[in-house]
């Protein structure tokens, strides 16, 4: 099957599921069911009975507000976004349970900034010092590879905005743990080290976080 018809029978889940069409629903699940329950870990900061909590919450919100897609843009971004506001309702209710930090992935976190800077952190801590929202931006940027204006749509902000919020987080992380800032060949080289986490792609081919 090539990229068209591909493109054309994941268009044709996405109109059954969205009609009322368990099984097609069924198949979304399966399919995205991984990416989100990743994204609400790191949201998390480590804490998968949590996140996958929300995930569940998040697919049964999708079921019942299925007729809210309206299709002019990424299912998986819509996901996205009823997954974030998932977390941060549960921040609002439970505003003590996401203060613990999960230090046994150091190697994400070394792929993160710099994939051979010795003194970077672990990844749960260094998101650990980003507001919600420019947490969600990075995860979706580095760790999903997302676009800027995937990314506006999972966070219902402005593309400005998101350029922004992923600018400020990574100067914030940079000045806090005294990451230096790759440039010119020893970026090219961490890219290739880390390859769609330290420079993640967008779908137009231009760097997703630049």
């Amino acid at each position: 099957m090539n990229r068209n018809h591909a493109n054309a029978a994941t268009s044709a889940v996405v109109a059954l599921a969205m009609s009322g069409d368990r099984e097609a629903f069924g198949q979304l699940v399966v399919g995205h069911s991984s990416s989100v329950r990743q994204f609400l870990r790191r949201l998390c900061r480590g804490d998968a009975a949590v996140a996958d909590d929300l995930a569940q919450s998040t697919f049964e919100k999708a079921w019942r507000k299925r007729a809210s897609f309206r299709g002019d843009g990424e299912v998986r971004s819509w996901l996205m976004q009823i997954a974030f506001n998932e977390f941060r309702q549960n921040l609002r209710k439970h505003p003590r349970s996401q203060t613990s930090v999960n230090l046994d992935e150091s190697t994400e976190a070394e792929q993160l900034l710099s994939a051979d800077d010795p003194r970077t952190e672990d990844l749960d801590r260094l998101l650990g010092e980003l507001s919600e929202t420019e947490r969600a931006a990075m995860v979706l940027s580095y760790g999903h590879g997302y676009s800027h204006r995937e990314i506006a749509e999972a966070l219902a902000q402005p593309v400005g905005t998101v350029k922004s919020l992923i600018h400020r987080a990574k100067e914030r992380i940079r000045q806090r743990f005294q990451i230096s800032d790759p440039a010119g060949s020893n970026r090219n080289s961490a890219a290739t080290t880390a390859p769609g986490v330290v420079a993640a792609r967008s779908t137009t081919g231009e760097p997703a976080c630049e």
